[in-house]
């Protein structure tokens, strides 16, 4: 895992507004809806099945804690954290229940 101080959370929200910590020292930042349509483009248009839904969407918005190398070769990493990305910037579906 990689230090991060609080000036660099500081600098992050500068610039991100909000920024999100996992239990385990992950730092991120939402997904901007731009970013969601150009990496579904990209999915869409990958011809050699190489494209790595987690891992793009994981390296897009991660901003410390665990270098992109380590996110790429961890198993189960990118997985979690592209699942709380998509979550925190609303692109999840959250439970609801009939009323």
């Amino acid at each position: 895992m990689q230090d991060v101080t609080q000036e660099m959370i500081n600098d992050w929200k500068d610039v991100h507004q909000k920024v999100f910590k996992t239990d385990s020292g992950i730092y991120f930042r939402p997904l901007k809806r731009n970013e969601y349509s150009v990496l579904i483009e990209a999915q869409q248009k990958d011809v050699t099945g190489k494209f790595d839904w987690e891992i793009e969407v994981s390296k897009t918005c991660l901003l410390g804690g665990i270098s992109q190398n380590d996110l790429i070769t961890e198993a189960g990493i990118a997985t979690v954290l592209s699942e709380n990305i998509l979550l925190k910037s609303g692109f999840s579906v959250v439970e609801v229940e009939e009323v």
